[in-house]
């Protein structure tokens, strides 16, 4: 039995010690995300966290007038005016999923995790199967110097101007079953070193379905793949598939 460790974790959109500039009136800090929910927020001035009452260092939240996204934002406003602007202020808040830093609203992210005994979590068996299927639909085909074949282009096809959806249904799932492909040669070589269970074997691709989230912005599609194992159990992987994010562009990065 081959085991791996678990990549994939629910996001908490959790947005931690991000660093701060009063603006020109030395009361005013602009928040470029919208705040999930102001009574989890912190403030660290200068290394010491400020409670919102405090009685000289108080604050409170004023709606932002200025700007020009289709959702509510929110400033800190002091209630008293800094005597200098080398002040050091970060923030931890939470914000909602399509403006989280971490996951860009796919909700997951790709990180490892640690029980409490401080050992990596693992994911065996079918698990495994569905992270493995997850993570070469998502990875772009090349960017993985130790697996230069494994992967797919779902998101370059993303990133494209969308004139026919089913055009782009068709080429994704094209590069799906074309990965999938990839992905059991590779498993049939790996069944040569190592014993892989049933469980953990993949036996027949049996749908591919993709539609976006949102007909008139296909920038973020939403895809279901259901296959069986060798053990016969029929198994679904849902993934959200976005465009290439900048480091990726760059660097050629796993997603």
């Amino acid at each position: 039995m081959s085991i791996d460790i678990r990549k994939e974790n629910l996001c908490d959109h959790v947005v931690r010690e991000e660093a701060k500039i009063f603006e020109s009136d030395l009361r005013t800090i602009k928040i470029r995300r919208p705040i999930a929910n102001t009574s989890q927020f912190k403030l660290n001035l200068n290394g010491y966290n400020v409670p919102q009452n405090h009685p000289d260092l108080g604050y409170y939240f004023a709606t932002d007038e200025s700007t020009f996204l289709d959702i509510e934002l929110k400033n800190i406003k002091f209630n008293n005016r800094r005597q200098n602007d080398d002040d050091f202020v970060d923030i931890t808040y939470s914000t909602i999923p399509r403006f989280c830093p971490k996951c860009f609203g796919l909700r997951v992210v790709i990180d490892i995790k640690f029980n409490n005994l401080g050992k990596a979590v693992v994911v065996r068996d079918e698990n495994k199967l569905i992270q493995d299927i997850e993570t070469m639909v998502t990875t772009v085909l090349g960017s993985n110097p130790f697996h230069t074949s494994l992967g797919t282009n779902l998101k370059n096809l993303i990133g494209q101007k969308v004139f026919d959806l089913r055009n782009i249904r068709a080429q994704m799932s094209k590069e799906i079953v074309d990965g999938i492909n990839k992905y059991v040669n590779m498993q049939d070589k790996q069944i040569e070193f190592q014993t892989v269970t049933a469980k953990e074997t993949f036996f027949k691709l049996l749908n591919i379905e993709a539609e976006p989230t949102r007909n008139d912005i296909p920038s973020l599609w939403n895809v279901n793949i259901t296959f069986q194992n060798l053990a016969g159990s029929t198994l679904v992987d849902e993934v959200d598939v976005g465009p290439l994010t900048l480091d990726e562009i760059i660097f050629g990065k796993q997603g």
